[in-house]
């Protein structure tokens, strides 16, 4: 409304292939949902160019089977397995960035965690 933006994404088309990587709503249009629709003329897109037999939107918050897994397995029951490599390449720098949480934090890479007592 009044040309604000409702929500945005990043796909990555190639190889015969669509990755939808990250989006965001704002606020005041959640209730809109416009997310389904942005999913939906990606698709369509996709589909008129004639070159793309697959839409990956990916799986959930860190290859689990949360509430983001499950809006996005609505538009599709094709599921793949999941696989993340878990490697730092620069460990001094990786410290740095993940002092302030807890370490003993599961999730990766940890200075995207929480942060400890906040």
């Amino acid at each position: 409304m009044n040309g604000e933006v409702a929500c945005a994404g990043i796909f990555f088309f190639g190889n015969g292939i669509v990755q939808y990587h990250l989006s965001g709503t704002s606020p005041a249009y959640y209730r809109h949902a416009p997310n389904k629709l942005m999913l939906d003329f990606v698709r369509e897109y996709a589909v008129n160019r004639g070159e793309f037999s697959v839409f990956h939107l990916g799986g959930g918050l860190g290859g689990k089977e949360d509430s983001l897994f499950k809006f996005k397995s609505g538009f599709s029951k094709n599921t793949a397995d999941f696989y993340l490599i878990k490697s730092i390449f620069n460990v001094p720098l990786y410290d740095e960035l993940s002092q302030d949480t807890d370490e003993n934090i599961e999730f990766f890479p940890a200075y995207r965690a929480k942060i400890k007592d906040a």
